[in-house]
């Protein structure tokens, strides 16, 4: 599985207290620029890997959680 987006806050301690004070869950939410950027040298490595060995395959799951400018660390439908 490719990375997810990474918080630097923490996602389940930023969503809950991102609840308890009232606040936007996009408080939580981070620009999709640099994390697309950060996990490029992973990808770099997960991807002739998964072609070297027809049973591992990687899954992404980015798109998920970002749109076009940001990557919220929750599915809205569900919170």
């Amino acid at each position: 599985m490719e990375p997810s987006p990474a918080n630097e806050l923490g996602i389940p301690e930023c969503l809950f207290r991102a609840r308890r004070l009232d606040l936007s869950l996009d408080t939580c939410s981070r620009p999709k620029a640099p994390i697309e950027a950060q996990r490029q040298e992973t990808l770099a490595a997960l991807k002739p890997l998964a072609a070297s060995a027809p049973d591992i395959r990687v899954i992404d799951a980015f798109e998920v959680f970002c749109g076009r400018v940001l990557c919220k660390p929750y599915a809205p439908a569900r919170l």
